[in-house]
């Protein structure tokens, strides 16, 4: 019997990364992740903005266009059309 059927029977125990943690360990969690990320995808436009002199109104336009980019990066990423992507949800920055 492998350690996958063993996952698999009533009553054995469940391996760390299969389990399914509470509501009240996954919300700080997710909002984690999120602030992580969005610094991860905002911090380069922002840094380069920055040198380049923008005002801040085209900084914005510079931070909407880089957000809007690795959103449908990442989407293309998780779904997967036409072949592209892992289909893992993995961010795109």
């Amino acid at each position: 019997m492998s350690p996958r059927d063993l996952a698999r029977t009533p009553g054995a125990p469940t391996h760390p990364v299969d389990e399914i943690l509470p509501v009240r360990r996954l919300v700080p969690a997710a909002l984690q992740h999120v602030a992580g990320m969005y610094a991860g995808l905002t911090a380069p436009p922002l840094i380069i903005g920055g040198a380049l002199g923008l005002t801040s109104a085209q900084l914005s336009v510079l931070l909407a266009a880089a957000l809007l980019v690795s959103g449908l990066a990442t989407i293309a990423q998780t779904l997967g059309p036409f072949g592209i992507g892992a289909r893992l949800p993995l961010t795109n920055g």
